[in-house]
């Protein structure tokens, strides 16, 4: 195994003897005390070194000195283990994704240099309803970020309104949604359904695209099943990504119906309507785009389980003009008995480890 600085972190000297890895101000660390003896290990962990080879960390000064540096700087969480095996399992993929592992790696402390998080990735399946401008450039953004099957789910045909630059072009005109999905996932570099990594079991994540509100009935199957599902909502002036839902453990569409018919008792009248309606709204690019990507985060914070999605139980607003996003929580309504009664804990673990439960 090689020891390695992360490199998503970058390395500033603030004087002779002390080194900051890292300028967020979230992450890194600042190694005070370095000595210019200690410069020759400290350029080689940027490249990688191999305590077990010949030499190991005596060839970089004193040992001991070096096994501390070490400790400390593992222990501010600027090293990392890196094994090449991990990254050569993906194949032709590592190169494309050598971006991803190297930020993720930064991102999360417990990511190691991020192929590991990439390898779990690459097993995941995620279905995507919908096939519109957000549809097809959350497809291609969840194929281009690692995931190993990504299905698309839509029996229209593309028009005018669908073209997008991650999407369906001018040559796609007529033909039917759901195959250009497939195509746009395959251009990213990920699997569709007609050459998937995965073929069995149930998907990891159901992505749910609606216009106007979302529909609970259309989640019935997925509560039952104890698939995970994040609602994406198009609305007349925006778009709002979530909830994100865990059954029977965090708020479901139902509960949010139930909440706004509390505050709006001709909710349910208004709902009804809206569902009657068989025209979409339209998916204006800019915003689509960024609800695309914010919608990707949450379906990657859910499989990587690293971090509870950030719409786990809420929703993201995002709004025109500017993009300003709000966040919304919701509980658990108590009418809604969603969380009443959960699926035996053996019962739950024979799916993919409860990704993003871990």
């Amino acid at each position: 195994m090689l020891l390695r600085l992360k490199p998503g972190l970058r390395r500033v000297w603030r004087d002779p003897g002390t080194l900051q890895i890292g300028i967020s101000r979230r992450r890194g660390a600042v190694i005070t005390g370095l000595a210019p003896q200690d410069v020759p290990l400290v350029e080689a962990l940027r490249h990688g070194v191999d305590p077990a080879a010949p030499g190991g960390l005596s060839a970089y000064g004193d040992p001991d000195r070096g096994r501390a540096l070490v400790r400390l700087l593992a222990a501010s969480g600027v090293l990392t283990g890196s094994r090449i095996s991990e990254a050569a399992r993906l194949g032709p993929a590592a190169a494309r994704l050598t971006p991803d592992a190297t930020v993720w790696s930064a991102v999360y402390p417990s990511a190691g240099d991020g192929w590991r998080l990439l390898l779990a990735r690459a097993g995941a399946l995620v279905v995507i309803h919908g096939a519109g401008r957000l549809g097809t450039t959350l497809s291609a953004t969840l194929a281009a970020a690692g995931v190993g099957t990504v299905v698309v789910r839509d029996s229209g045909r593309v028009t005018a309104a669908d073209l997008s630059p991650a999407g369906a072009g001018l040559p796609d005109l007529g033909r039917t949604r759901q195959s250009v999905g497939h195509d746009v996932v395959r251009r990213a570099g990920g699997h569709s359904e007609r050459s998937p990594a995965r073929t069995r079991g149930l998907a990891d994540l159901v992505v749910l695209i609606e216009h106007g509100s979302a529909d609970a009935t259309r989640a019935d199957r997925l509560m039952s099943a104890d698939v995970p599902h994040l609602a994406v909502v198009v609305g007349e002036d925006g778009v709002v990504v979530g909830p994100l839902v865990r059954p029977g453990r965090s708020p479901c569409l139902r509960c949010l119906d139930l909440h706004r018919c509390d505050r709006d008792p001709q909710w349910p009248m208004v709902l009804a309507q809206l569902h009657e309606q068989s025209s979409p709204e339209p998916e204006e690019s800019a915003s689509a785009g960024l609800a695309a990507g914010l919608a990707a985060l949450q379906v990657l914070a859910q499989l990587d389980g690293r971090v509870e999605p950030a719409a786990l139980g809420a929703t993201l607003e995002v709004e025109l003009p500017d993009g300003l996003t709000a966040r919304r929580l919701w509980p658990v309504h108590p009418a809604c008995g969603c969380t009443w009664a959960t699926p035996p804990a053996d019962e739950a673990s024979n799916r993919n480890p409860a990704r993003g439960a871990r």
